[in-house]
């Protein structure tokens, strides 16, 4: 029986903690059969009354396909701290099922203002049946956060030379929550065979500012990954860089190279008459035009299926955090323009 309590103050961290124990409780099951999430959308009944029995109802089903059933609970801090509202949740927890597992997550959601203590009930609850309440994060300094950030890239598969994990450990600073998203980043756009130098990353751990949408997708048409990535990290660090909302903006692109694919449209003046564009943006007919044939149908096709892949975890799929899904999302659509 596995059951796993976490927490922390820092969201980056405890996204990244969730993304780990997940994969360790997982193993080598099929996610589509063994794993449920629940956010706090799941947590409203038809009344609009929060109610936790639809996390208790999926941990008191058998599995199906699957040796075990893995319910993670995400969210939790959106019921309070009152022991009346995890009634149902706590009586589970009194007599579980052996073949769930469980991992619940004392986190804000979207529409919590403010994160209480964890319940001692529920605390107390989790350690009763032998499970696990795990603080993350607060660290102290030195030794144990260079032992903690050689444990990080060891477990990401990431290679770097000497100066390279130097500059990373000097710009993660006393922030660690940064550094799971820069290395899901790096073994995206470098994989784990290379060893990489402090040049090769140094693009991607960029400072904030704001660019233009149009930037970004430039970037991304040449296969530019580390400048896209640094567009994007400035845009998403700016007023208005909604991971959703970035979403969007690139789905909308990606959507007129694919009306172009296949319409025949071989002149300037077709495409802008494909896509409709006025004539103050008619210049854009032939960057649109020689993207596509750079492309061509199936890397189109597959930009879709990132695309897609993207907006479901942005929307809790995984509890990845949506700033690295779009970074990820970022680096693999730029792969495309260099194959």
């Amino acid at each position: 029986m596995q059951i796993l309590l976490l927490s922390s103050t820092d969201p980056s961290l405890l996204s990244h903690e969730v993304i780990e124990s997940v994969n360790d409780f997982v193993g080598d099951e099929d996610r589509n059969s063994s794993l449920s999430t629940f956010s706090e959308r799941d947590y409203l009944n038809e009344s609009g009354q929060k109610d936790i029995g639809p996390l208790v109802d999926a941990a008191q089903t058998p599995p199906m396909l699957a040796s075990k059933r893995v319910v993670v609970g995400r969210d939790l801090a959106f019921f309070g701290s009152a022991k009346v509202a995890f009634g149902p949740l706590l009586a589970y927890l009194d007599n579980p099922l052996p073949t769930t597992a469980m991992i619940l997550v004392w986190e804000k959601g979207p529409n919590t203002p403010t994160l209480p203590a964890v319940p001692t009930s529920l605390t107390r609850a989790v350690k009763d049946i032998g499970g696990e309440y795990r603080r993350v994060g607060g660290m102290r300094r030195g030794q144990e956060i260079s032992d903690w950030f050689d444990k990080q890239i060891l477990r990401s598969g990431v290679r770097l030379d000497g100066r390279a994990r130097s500059s990373l450990s000097d710009w993660m600073g006393e922030e660690p929550g940064r550094l799971a998203g820069v290395l899901e980043v790096l073994k995206s756009t470098f994989g784990t065979e290379d060893i990489l130098t402090e040049d090769q990353i140094s693009p991607f751990l960029s400072q904030a500012g704001t660019v233009p949408i149009w930037d970004l997708t430039d970037a991304i048409d040449t296969g530019d990954r580390a400048l896209a990535l640094s567009h994007l990290r400035r845009i998403m660090a700016s007023e208005g860089g909604e991971p959703l909302r970035l979403l969007f903006s690139l789905h909308r692109h990606f959507e007129e190279l694919l009306r172009l694919d296949g319409s025949g449209a071989r002149s300037q003046q077709e495409v802008a008459d494909v896509l409709a564009l006025p004539k103050r943006r008619a210049f854009l007919a032939k960057k649109r035009l020689s993207q596509c044939q750079l492309l061509g149908s199936e890397k189109i096709a597959r930009c879709f299926k990132f695309l897609s892949e993207a907006d479901l975890d942005i929307r809790g799929r995984t509890g990845i955090d949506p700033e690295i899904v779009m970074e990820v999302l970022v680096a693999r659509l730029a792969s495309q323009s260099r194959w």
